[in-house]
């Protein structure tokens, strides 16, 4: 549980830096709305940058509310245009989104294979922070899979040189903590040891409140593993501290956890119990949190959808209320024809329309699926 919910913190931080969407447009319903007419207009007109841009934008709606299946599909919408515009630094964003979304579904093995393709094309690009942030995420994947010498490389001759190249501290941090967990895993104490050590160093020179956190848990695991119970504690006490003080229910539901643990070792049953409900508890927090943002984005999605229906039966009622003309069945030779009852142009402008109204409505349905 620990190693799961530290990848998806990765991820969610290393999502920012893909993201180039408004904020208006990824948490109004006003947005959703807008970004739903642009889609179905560059469809109409074949403006295939526009929709590309618009359907990437709505993807990153659902997958800010956390409607994962909703955004996948459109990140995959999106690639599949991308692609075909030739447009690399797009598909890169779209693939490392669909990595993320793909791990928060469960499905890791399409979550390591989106992680190659995002760092392929990141490296092609020369953009080593983004490509070493996926290799990352794959050394992670690889370590839950027990492919430690694989994770283990993928850090040390990919990542961890790329971000060194850059100078970029926060993702030495992040290799830091992949390393010491893999290490760890192996039951090779002191090299994971080390590592969580350099990361702790690290996090504190950046002040990396969340950095600190999980080295410290980290450490804590270590300890307890080699019998260093009272360090353990020590370093727990100053994790949770942290924890508290920023509301990061995830991080206390591990530090908890490893509290409980340690508690099991020292036979003190009645601390284990109790240390254990409390990372129930927290789990359960975090759970309420994510699940009110998913309840948020499907309120604004069933309002988009009540826009749609409203303006579908305004032009319905235009359409009903043009007026027709009687038809005559006598001409005088002076008499000018009759003027047509409506306009080509008209009833183009009300069925194209229509068909705008048609395909918004159908994308807004297919999200709720």
């Amino acid at each position: 549980m620990k190693l799961r919910s530290s990848l998806l913190l990765i991820g969610a931080l290393t999502l920012s830096c893909y993201t180039t969407v408004s904020a208006d447009s990824r948490k109004s319903g006003e947005g959703l709305f807008s970004l739903i007419k642009t889609r179905t207009e560059s469809l109409k007109n074949n403006k295939l940058p526009d929709l590309a841009a618009a359907t990437s934008k709505i993807a990153a709606f659902y997958e800010d509310h956390g409607l994962w299946s909703a955004s996948a599909r459109h990140y995959r919408e999106a690639l599949d245009l991308q692609e075909k515009l030739g447009d690399r630094a797009g598909a890169s964003r779209s693939v490392i989104h669909l990595a993320y979304t793909s791990l928060e579904n469960g499905d890791d093995a399409a979550a390591l294979r989106y992680a190659s393709s995002a760092a392929e094309l990141f490296s092609s690009q020369g953009r080593r922070d983004s490509a070493a942030s996926a290799y990352v995420m794959m050394a992670d994947l690889h370590r839950d899979l027990g492919n430690f010498q694989k994770a283990e490389s993928l850090i040390l001759h990919r990542a961890l040189p790329m971000y060194r190249g850059a100078g970029n501290v926060r993702g030495r941090i992040k290799c830091f903590r992949s390393l010491g967990n893999t290490y760890r895993r192996q039951k090779r104490y002191s090299e994971a040891k080390w590592f969580f050590i350099q990361e702790n160093m690290q996090a504190r020179e950046l002040r990396n409140n969340p950095g600190i956190i999980n080295s410290l848990t980290g450490l804590a695991s270590v300890k307890n593993d080699i019998n260093d119970l009272d360090l353990a504690i020590a370093d727990l006490k100053e994790a949770e501290k942290l924890a508290h003080a920023s509301g990061n229910s995830p991080a206390l539901a591990d530090i908890h956890q490893v509290y409980a643990l340690i508690y099991q070792k020292a036979g003190d049953a009645g601390n284990a119990k109790k240390y254990t409900d409390l990372a129930s508890a927290s789990r359960q927090r975090a759970r309420a949190s994510r699940n009110e943002k998913r309840s948020v984005g499907l309120e604004q999605i069933r309002e988009t959808e009540e826009r749609v229906l409203k303006a579908e039966a305004a032009e319905r009622q235009i359409q009903r209320n043009v007026p027709l003309v009687k038809k005559e069945t006598v001409l005088s030779v002076d008499a000018p024809p009759p003027a047509k009852a409506v306009s080509f142009a008209v009833v183009w402008s009300v069925i194209t329309s229509l068909l705008i109204l048609y395909i918004a409505r159908a994308v807004v349905m297919r999200a709720k699926i």
